[in-house]
């Protein structure tokens, strides 16, 4: 089976991310996050996690997913398990502090999140 965790070096992003399709944001305060998500070009709307459901995944059918690994009310696992559990089965994006022990996180995350494809980007500074 394909590694489903791209590795997110110094915040790049894979070639032929869905450029153009929409980007849902969890949170908006997590400006990290919202630096990544204008990367990917498509239009960028911003949830709150409680706002986050089958509904809008539904009418926005979006190409990516982007949270923090981190926030006040959530964390990334918690957005995880919440997307499998809504039948999500595209692709997200995690973004991170400077982690010490990144392998450990790609772990973890992998575990909860079989049928996602996952990146997880860490902070440049």
């Amino acid at each position: 089976m394909a590694d489903r965790l791209l590795p997110g070096d110094a915040g790049g992003w894979p070639n032929g991310h869905a450029a153009g399709s929409a980007v849902i944001v969890i949170g908006g305060d997590d400006h990290a996050a919202l630096a990544r998500a204008n990367l990917l070009g498509g239009p960028i709307y911003v949830v709150p996690f409680s706002g986050l459901n089958a509904a809008l995944l539904a009418r926005l059918a979006p190409g990516w997913v982007v949270f923090p690994l981190m926030a006040a009310g959530f964390d990334a696992p918690l957005v995880i398990e919440n997307l499998v559990a809504l039948g999500y089965s595209g692709r997200a994006c995690v973004v991170a502090p400077r982690l010490p022990n990144r392998r450990m996180v790609e772990v973890e995350l992998r575990s909860i999140a079989p049928t996602l494809h996952l990146m997880l980007v860490e902070a440049t500074e």
